[in-house]
């Protein structure tokens, strides 16, 4: 090889070596650089707020990390209070501290709520005791009274709202932390099935000072007597129950059910009751009742069947059907029947019992088979 030829295959090896060396030098640059993530809301108890409050941080290295995160930024806001720090206002707070921006990324939210509460001494055994049974069947009834007293006054006064909750542990405790006036906003038409409601929980006697920003779950506002107002969303099950069908007066034993005896009505009584309720009138009307029915009675499958056509003792007419051929007889009913009964018939000529299929008032018919001749060899 000339070395002209050499030299160029040296230079390119040498490119490509220094190529590389940069690739590494970024790649171990950027694993270097701690990530700043800023959060979308914090609570501080202290007195100043510090990077690690309204950040998360990100580094192999632990030591840096905790140098990071005791970075202090400025004085907490007043108790109970909140502000609002924008991204840009972080950044120009650290350089006053003295950290170098080139040296980290920063990602997450755009701006964080800052809000301060009182720290006390006293330890607040409350948040680690157990929930008692009872505590949490108080928290779900009155979150369920509320919600259907909600649903009472915007959507409908007259249906007997069914809801099913099952508050969180924390909801739970904020309803058993003291006397608070429950407000329910949210739910969407149909109103029905999975809907998702606002809880407020403001102290009695207290007046809210939020505005529309403060609507949030878990939301920590202003209030006079130095109370809190808290808000949490809940998922419930609303439903209505199915409308039955009821006896608009009373019903003898062996009546037939005409379109002016019954009507539709949403009864939430009749879920528990025996029997199958009915749900629909053609269900209903020119049934013949088997037992006596009250005024606003809930009709059950039960208590009605087809109208009797046939009774016991008698005399019905009888059809025989034989190979095209009918003939026509008399009989004696031995049972009750209703049409497409089948029901037990007796001969008035010999006494003989047959089965027989119920038609028509007092009419039965018969099947019989053909006679076949055999053929003569």
């Amino acid at each position: 090889m000339s070395p002209l030829k050499k030299t160029k295959s040296r230079l390119s090896r040498l490119v490509s070596i220094l190529a590389l060396m940069s690739m590494f030098v970024v790649a171990v640059a950027d694993a270097e650089a701690a990530e700043l993530r800023l959060k979308q809301q914090c609570t501080v108890g202290g007195g100043v707020v510090t990077l690690g409050d309204v950040a998360e941080i990100f580094d192999v290295d632990a030591k840096t990390v905790e140098d990071l995160s005791a970075v202090q930024l400025f004085p907490a806001p007043a108790p109970s209070g909140r502000r609002f720090l924008r991204l840009r206002e972080i950044q120009d707070l650290l350089l006053l501290q003295g950290v170098d921006l080139r040296e980290h990324r920063f990602s997450g939210s755009s701006q964080v709520s800052i809000t301060a509460v009182v720290k006390t001494d006293r330890v607040d055994n409350s948040r680690t005791r157990p929930l008692s049974f009872s505590s949490k069947r108080r928290a779900k009834r009155i979150i369920r009274e509320a919600i259907s007293e909600y649903l009472k006054q915007h959507v409908s006064a007259e249906m007997p709202w069914m809801v099913e909750v099952e508050p969180s542990e924390a909801d739970t405790r904020l309803i058993e932390a003291g006397r608070r006036q429950v407000t329910i906003t949210g739910g969407q038409a149909p109103w029905t099935g999975v809907q998702r409601f606002l809880v407020t929980l403001t102290p009695v006697g207290a007046t809210s000072a939020t505005d529309g920003k403060a609507a949030t779950e878990g939301a920590i506002v202003n209030v006079s007597h130095e109370e809190e107002i808290r808000r949490f969303a809940v998922d419930a099950v609303v439903s209505v129950p199915a409308a039955v069908v009821v006896a608009t007066r009373a019903l003898h034993r062996g009546a037939i059910v005409n379109p002016g005896d019954v009507e539709l009505q949403i009864a939430p009584s009749a879920v528990g009751e025996k029997g199958e309720p009915l749900h629909s009138l053609d269900e209903v009307i020119g049934k013949q009742t088997t037992q006596a029915i009250s005024s606003g009675a809930v009709l059950q499958s039960k208590a009605l069947r087809a109208p009797l056509l046939v009774k016991r003792g008698e005399v019905v007419t009888v059809n025989v059907l034989s190979a095209g051929i009918r003939v026509r007889t008399n009989g004696r009913a031995r049972d009750d029947g209703s049409l497409g009964d089948v029901i037990s018939v007796e001969s008035l000529h010999d006494r003989r019992t047959f089965f027989a299929q119920v038609r028509a008032v007092r009419e039965v018919e018969v099947f019989a088979r053909g006679v076949q001749a055999e053929t003569v060899r």
